[in-house]
């Protein structure tokens, strides 16, 4: 027997959730179908860090995510705050002196009308009780930051789609894709499914079930690249408690430290990641942790306990990064039917490009928000 469906959404994490419920919301049928377990891929191994600070490079890009950061609001509201573990009061940058490259970051965040205050040290310890500073520590605090549980979130965005009749399909995976001017019909390991669209938000698999759906000329329109990320989680620390904001401190490893539900740290560093190592046939992150450990204990000093990286938990979380850097979402020239959604950060822009999208593809006007991140960008490039 076949499912059918409006549109079959191939990706199940915090974006493809967004999308069905941005679908069902509006009326639509809905079939989402994930390889794996909904919210466990990326999306469970992310420091969930909502913002547009990090964004101020491209002012365009930096309106996206800033647009993104406000969806949130309106989501937490509906699912629920505390059931999505949506929360925080901001996001602290500092350096411990003279820093030109804050400097120059702080004021493009200024000119973008960035919700944003500068803070001295006595004002960082305020907002992260326990921290050692340095005493000329100066920054930032992005007041609109927060960060959320996005496998929880994607739990509760699956249970409302349901709830509206949506078909949700775990441990499912593609092999084989057509399109036509008619519809679009998958074979899987779990049967056979139809549609009369189809969108791919599956991260790092985008390109290659686009090249399964279109061929290898059109994948080329949607060049994704892998980004690791490595986090670790601490035990709990008296020190978490206390902790509202999420926190960007001075270091060479791009250390970023929030608060996690259980009383715990969360580390994520995108240069720790190198330190991992292969013992035995398996990855061997003890050096990795220890050093991350070692460098958050300069801002925790009781993070120095003996024994803290040995009961730590780790992963490295491999992020889908676009070719250039920035969103693509819309659909493919010279692939009937079929859409892409795949960026980074997509836990900031996943309900903002989940409702987006749903709009095109319920048939209302596209938003002018995503016309700089259509596929055919690529094509231009080449």
């Amino acid at each position: 027997m076949v499912q059918t469906a409006d549109v079959l959404i191939v990706g199940g994490g915090i974006i493809g959730a967004c999308l069905a419920h941005g679908l069902t919301r509006r009326g639509a049928r809905v079939v989402m179908l994930d390889q794996g377990r909904l919210g466990g891929g990326v999306t469970s191994t992310s420091i969930a860090w909502i913002n547009a600070t990090a964004k101020s490079d491209d002012p365009i890009y930096y309106r996206l995510n800033a647009a993104g950061v406000a969806a949130w609001v309106g989501l937490a509201e509906e699912l629920g705050a505390a059931a999505i573990g949506y929360g925080g009061d901001g996001a602290v940058a500092w350096a411990d002196g003279d820093d030109p490259a804050l400097e120059d970051q702080v004021a493009r965040l200024e000119a973008l009308g960035h919700d944003l205050a500068r803070v001295d040290a006595a004002a960082i310890a305020d907002l992260a009780p326990g921290a050692k500073l340095a005493n000329g520590a100066w920054g930032y605090r992005a007041r609109a930051d927060r960060w959320v549980d996005a496998p929880a979130a994607v739990a509760r965005l699956a249970a409302a789609v349901r709830a509206r009749g949506g078909v949700l399909r775990e441990d499912t995976r593609v092999g084989t894709i057509r399109l036509s001017s008619g519809g679009v019909a998958l074979e899987t390991n779990r049967g056979a499914f139809a549609a009369d669209r189809l969108v791919i938000a599956a991260g790092l698999a985008t390109q290659e079930l686009v090249a399964l759906a279109a061929g290898p000329e059109i994948a080329r329109m949607v060049p994704v690249r892998r980004d690791p990320c490595l986090l670790v989680d601490t035990p709990a620390q008296g020190v978490a408690a206390a902790l509202r904001v999420h926190l960007v401190p001075p270091g060479p490893s791009g250390l970023h430290v929030r608060p996690m539900p259980g009383g715990g740290f969360r580390f994520g560093s995108d240069t720790a990641v190198a330190a991992i190592t292969t013992r035995r046939g398996q990855p061997d992150a003890t050096a990795a942790v220890a050093g991350l450990i070692g460098e958050a204990a300069g801002l925790y000093p009781d993070l120095a306990a003996p024994g803290l990286a040995a009961a730590c938990s780790w992963r490295v979380g491999v992020r889908a990064i676009p070719g250039d850097g920035v969103s693509i979402a819309g659909a493919v020239p010279g692939a009937d039917r079929l859409h892409v959604v795949v960026t980074h950060s997509g836990v900031t822009l996943a309900p903002l490009l989940g409702d987006l999208v749903a709009i095109e593809l319920t048939g209302e006007p596209p938003s002018p928000l995503l016309a700089p991140y259509r596929p055919d960008r690529f094509i231009t490039a080449a």
